[in-house]
């Protein structure tokens, strides 16, 4: 089945209108005390937050509950990635300056590093809510049930770009023109289950879950364009995999060659559709070394979902563009054009890129999707009698699933004081992360734990985009409501 669509241009254009800015991303940091403490801290993860990072963290000492806990409303948000450097885009796009093509691979060698037209380089925003969480601790067993949705959006590209923009047709070259895009809404429930051993020194725990998605859609594009004093040349290859409203009501509607392109396309998500179910397991062990030192490692987010509402692949029919000039038709410029050489200009493009680009082919049915697998290991130090903590560890992603924004591992470090007494005391946390998906990354935060009420905060970002790594990074998370007893 043939249709004909605009979907390889709509990539192009979303990939070269997000460059200079922040567009999608990975959430390394999970729960609240992480974020403040600069990172995923399988080791030293408490109360609920061990749910979705490490279950077996939910019958340790230091769990933060002793029978029961109750969450609602706690929320996290990340936004940046490598793509974000702020001083690149500064040289290559504010500058005013006349880029030659010397500086102009230099601008782009330092954004994209020394394979810079090779290197897929992404960004993103993900947003993560928990409605409700509840755990308890029954002798040596620990339970935990979570309602959680999460949102990804994320986009990579190559150097090549750039290089495009920066340089144009002023030298003859050929680049590879790659990336991917990627949009993301599920909703999952999770039970987690804990047992310790050894006399409490050992804990394993498992939280399997179901997932619901509502909308997924992922473009990847393999491509090279050649320029070269007589012609550009643009071979090219993409896979589009969507469902749910986003393909129904976007995807399927827009376009780009339309004089409306938009006009039949309205988003409109329906809440609570579901276009794809799954299932996810996250896995946990916690030894304790000693009194004060506890060991950890989890993996988290294993499993897919298939998806299977309004779901289809795209292929394009087509895998070459080709632009050798414009033969000039003086009459055809007169009598259709009134001789506006621009409008003329644009017709005989827009006729070349129908060619190459409009038509696609559409196969319907299901897809599987995996889900942002990540492995976790650290360790947390105890001390001055318990009222401090001190987290390190790391965190590095196992596939290039959305949401997971850069293979590169990272490395945390942070610690908790507790200011005040068992009734009312104050944890002040704080860190630094490095690697991953972003430069050296400055973390802050607190709690207010009152009897059996409590209130977490934390917030991180990189204090440049090129110090220790490149990338900003930017987390904020909040619990406000939480019942521990």
């Amino acid at each position: 089945m043939n249709r004909y669509h605009t979907r390889i241009f709509a990539f192009i254009a979303l990939a070269v209108l997000a460059t200079p800015g922040v567009a999608f991303a990975q959430l390394e940091a999970h729960g609240i005390r992480g974020i403040g403490m600069g990172g995923s801290g399988t080791a030293a993860v408490a109360g609920l937050d061990a749910i979705n990072l490490n279950p077996a963290r939910l019958v340790a000492d230091d769990a933060g509950f002793r029978r029961l806990a109750i969450s609602t409303g706690s929320f996290t948000v990340f936004a940046g990635g490598p793509l974000v450097q702020f001083q690149a885009y500064n040289d290559a796009f504010t500058t005013g300056a006349v880029i030659t093509p010397e500086t102009g691979h230099s601008i782009v060698a330092d954004w994209f590093g020394s394979s810079s037209l090779s290197t897929i380089q992404r960004a993103g925003v993900q947003a993560q809510t928990v409605p409700l969480a509840l755990a308890m601790r029954v002798n040596d067993w620990g339970f935990g049930v979570s309602l959680r949705s999460r949102s990804y959006g994320q986009l990579g590209i190559n150097g090549g770009w750039v290089d495009l923009l920066l340089i144009g047709t002023a030298e003859e070259r050929t680049l590879p023109l790659n990336g991917d895009l990627s949009v993301v809404n599920m909703f999952d429930v999770s039970v987690a289950v804990a047992r310790s051993f050894l006399d409490g020194r050992l804990s394993v725990g498992a939280t399997p879950r179901l997932v619901l998605g509502s909308d997924y859609s992922r473009i990847t594009l393999d491509s090279d364009v050649t320029v070269n004093s007589t012609s550009v040349i643009h071979d090219f290859d993409y896979k589009i995999q969507s469902a749910g409203s986003i393909n129904r009501d976007v995807l399927s509607q827009v376009n780009l060659f339309s004089t409306d392109p938009f006009g039949n396309g309205s988003f409109t998500p329906t809440p609570f559709s579901i276009a794809g179910t799954g299932l996810g397991l996250d896995l946990g062990v916690r030894y304790s070394y000693s009194r004060n030192v506890d060991l950890a490692a989890s993996v988290t987010d294993m499993g897919f979902v298939n998806w299977t509402g309004d779901a289809a692949t795209y292929k394009p029919v087509n895998n070459q563009f080709r632009f050798d000039g414009i033969e000039l038709n003086l009459d055809e410029l007169q009598n259709q054009f009134d001789n506006d050489f621009g409008q003329y200009l644009e017709s005989r493009l827009d006729s070349l890129a129908r060619i190459a680009y409009e038509e696609s082919t559409t196969e319907a049915g299901s897809f599987k999707a995996q889900l942002p697998t990540r492995m976790h290991a650290g360790a947390s130090f105890r001390l001055l009698g318990g009222k401090a903590t001190v987290s390190t560890g790391g965190s590095v992603a196992a596939n290039t699933a959305p949401g997971n924004v850069s293979r590169n591992p990272s490395l945390h470090v942070g610690g908790e004081y507790r200011l005040g007494g068992r009734a009312f005391n104050v944890p002040l946390r704080g860190g630094v992360q490095v690697g991953g998906s972003g430069a050296l990354t400055l973390a802050f935060g607190f709690g207010i734990h009152a009897g059996p009420y409590r209130m977490e905060l934390g917030v991180a970002a990189t204090p440049t985009t090129t110090s220790v790594g490149q990338g900003g990074r930017y987390m904020v998370g909040a619990s406000l409501v939480n019942l521990s007893f």
